[in-house]
């Protein structure tokens, strides 16, 4: 799935692109996560493949999603040289936790 997924940020809006920096730097400096952009801009038709796959991916279709505006990135932290993508791991609970807060903050 992460395979066809964009990490150009040039695709995203440029504002975004640079509040989604922050954020990252902030949560390496001060909580001591470091970030990896997963996805950021989606065509329309890649929207709707995931869409397809169910709710457990996403339940937008194309042009429902922040994404198709580059506004919208998924993002995951990097841990003793691994991606960590679960709801089932404390430590990246935790760091969403306070990535959604620094977020709201910038």
């Amino acid at each position: 799935m992460l395979v066809n997924a964009s990490r150009n940020w040039g695709l995203m809006h440029p504002d975004f692109s640079q509040r989604l920096l922050l954020a990252f730097k902030i949560m390496k400096e001060k909580h001591g996560y470091e970030m990896a952009l997963l996805e950021g801009y989606r065509s329309p038709a890649r929207q709707d493949q995931l869409a397809q796959m169910g709710g457990a991916v996403t339940n937008a279709r194309a042009f429902q999603s922040w994404h198709q505006y580059g506004l919208a990135a998924d993002c995951a932290f990097w841990r003793d040289g691994k991606l960590v993508i679960s709801e089932k791991d404390p430590w990246a609970m935790r760091g969403y936790q306070l990535y959604g807060e620094v977020a709201e903050q910038l």
